[in-house]
């Protein structure tokens, strides 16, 4: 299971590098927030870009995984961009539902996620609230 994780973690961040183009730098990551319960677990990041920094949410489900992207400037900590990108899972004949028998994920859909949008708004003050505040303050060094 764990193989299967960092390979979707893996594709997810070279789809999603291939788009932004831009150097990151890991700040602080979780995983498995009993706040957030999913079938195989969960994960979150803190992420400072060369223009801005990114919080990504990570969502293991059973059928699928969901990769939450929150862009944001630190002078406003307001969201330049938010984006969810699904990915399915291919099992072995007979064993769908299976995370052990997963032979391949996939990039099903990708979206943009509207910035007005309510609960946009209220996921990204509540993964943001997840880091410390001195991990928060080094995105002071945030473009």
């Amino acid at each position: 299971m764990q193989k299967i994780k960092k390979s979707i973690f893996l594709i997810s961040l070279i789809l999603f590098n291939a788009q932004t183009f831009a150097q990151e730098k890991t700040l602080q990551s979780f995983e498995n927030i009993e706040k957030y319960p999913t079938h195989e677990g969960n994960s979150f990041t803190l992420i400072q870009l060369d223009q801005g920094c990114r919080i990504d949410a990570h969502f293991y489900l059973s059928n699928e995984n969901h990769l939450y992207h929150y862009f944001f400037k630190n002078n406003n900590q307001q969201l330049s961009k938010t984006a969810l990108q699904t990915f399915k899972y291919h099992y072995k004949k007979g064993e769908e539902g299976s995370f052990m028998h997963v032979t391949d994920v996939y990039l099903d859909s990708n979206t943009v996620l509207k910035l007005d949008d309510p609960q946009v708004q209220q996921d990204f003050k509540n993964y943001k609230d997840l880091f410390s505040k001195n991990v928060l303050n080094l995105l002071n060094q945030c473009k």
